[in-house]
């Protein structure tokens, strides 16, 4: 690409100079050694060395930059050829050769600045005198985003071959520019994920303390009053083995989403599945129970424990979220060629702030508990190509929702 973008220059109209084949040969090694060079650059200052060293290799020049666009101002922090700092920054709003190349997106080439209208003059007391320029902008999908100045003390100086040749380096600058900025959003992405990590680590290890603090004491306590009062063994042996349940059940949590395991799946029946686990949920007296089975759920290929244990946490939650009364529905129904699986509660809701990672692991609005119920929910059923959602509203309830594509169990 690069070869040709020269090809199309007719040397007769470059300037008086020679142009020879060796000439040509210099170049486009150069503008291959400056993409190599690129490769390795890792920041603006390395891009920017890189650019200076194979520009001046083919180009006669005294003074030039790569300057970077940043919101309404040209950033000037890289300097060829500079004996002191010249500006550093010149408004979008203002004049200025370069400016003007970064406003419109178009190469400028004053072969004379002395009285041009756009051109102002350095700041720097012992710069040389500009004569001519040459501006060419850096450009990512239209959006200037730098700009390649290039200045001379002679008139004329800059050839219509020195401007397509800047532009090709400008096109090799852009995409390094563009690596950084995508190593720059992965780099951000990580440190979110793992400080995300850390916190949820941090989070985990103070519930897990918390919780277990209370079955632990609560078992301390039933062994003291079987040591002193043997009257009370079978009461105190059924608190330890609830305390001990409820370990268990967090421990499992725990492990269920910090380890992935594979999909064990078996023909199950899916209406008896949930009717088991609405059975076996300790429901309250004060929460009446709606459950509605469709007609006609086929038997599914399901992994039966894993589902037994995401209709168990729905349920749950919804249990919890009506510490007083209120009425829990649970409904199954095939909608199109998915199972799916209705838990709605008339509960507290669950707040705004919350819904967006309501799935994500330690994120919960309970006094009690580690955020990992639901976190495992939708690892679950996402294992099984299905999703879940929930409709919420605060102080009416929430619904949960999830839907299994149907994968029927082979026959016999």
């Amino acid at each position: 690409m690069d070869a040709e973008g020269l090809e199309e220059v007719d040397t007769e109209y470059i300037s008086p100079r020679v142009f020879t084949e060796r000439d040509f040969i210099d170049r486009l090694l150069t503008l291959q050694r400056h993409a190599s060079d690129l490769c390795d650059a890792y920041t603006l200052e390395e891009i920017s060395h890189a650019t200076h060293r194979a520009i001046k290799h083919v180009i006669d020049f005294q003074g030039g930059s790569l300057s970077v666009v940043e919101s309404d101002v040209l950033l000037f922090n890289y300097f060829w050829n500079a004996s002191e700092t010249p500006t550093k920054e010149m408004a979008l709003d203002g004049p200025g050769i370069t400016v003007k190349a970064a406003v419109t997106g178009e190469s400028q080439n004053i072969g004379n600045v002395v009285d041009h209208p756009e051109y102002v003059e350095g700041s720097g007391e012992h710069s040389p005198k500009v004569v001519s320029e040459r501006a060419v902008p850096v450009k990512f999908h239209d959006k200037v985003t730098g700009v390649i100045n290039v200045e001379s003390v002679t008139p004329d100086a800059f050839t219509e071959l020195d401007q397509r040749l800047v532009e090709v380096y400008a096109r090799h600058v852009v995409s390094a520019m563009e690596r950084l900025n995508q190593i720059d959003r992965l780099r951000e992405i990580q440190e979110e994920h793992t400080k995300e990590l850390i916190q949820g680590a941090d989070r985990a290890t103070s519930m897990l303390r918390h919780d277990l603090r209370g079955p632990l004491s609560t078992i301390k306590n039933a062994a003291f009053m079987i040591e002193h009062e043997i009257d009370k063994t079978k009461d105190m042996l059924e608190i330890i083995n609830n305390s001990v349940d409820y370990t268990i059940d967090m421990l499992e949590d725990l492990k269920n989403v910090t380890m992935q395991s594979k999909l064990t799946l078996i023909s199950i029946d899916v209406n008896n599945l949930v009717a088991q686990a609405v059975k076996n949920a300790f429901i309250p007296d004060e929460i009446t129970v709606d459950l509605r089975l469709s007609d006609g759920i086929p038997s599914a290929m399901m992994d039966t424990v894993k589902m037994k244990r995401v209709l168990y946490n729905l349920i749950k939650n919804a249990i919890d979220a009506m510490p007083n009364s209120g009425k829990l529905r649970v409904e199954t129904m095939m909608s199109e060629n998915n199972l799916v699986v209705k838990v709605q509660d008339t509960g507290y809701g669950i707040p705004d702030d919350l819904m967006p990672r309501l799935f994500k692991p330690f994120v919960t609005s309970k006094v009690k508990g580690m955020g990992l119920g639901l976190a495992f929910c939708k690892q679950t059923v996402e294992a099984h190509g299905g999703t879940i959602s929930v409709v919420s509203e605060e102080l009416k309830g929430s619904t949960f929702t999830v839907s299994i594509p149907y994968m029927p169990a082979p026959k016999n």
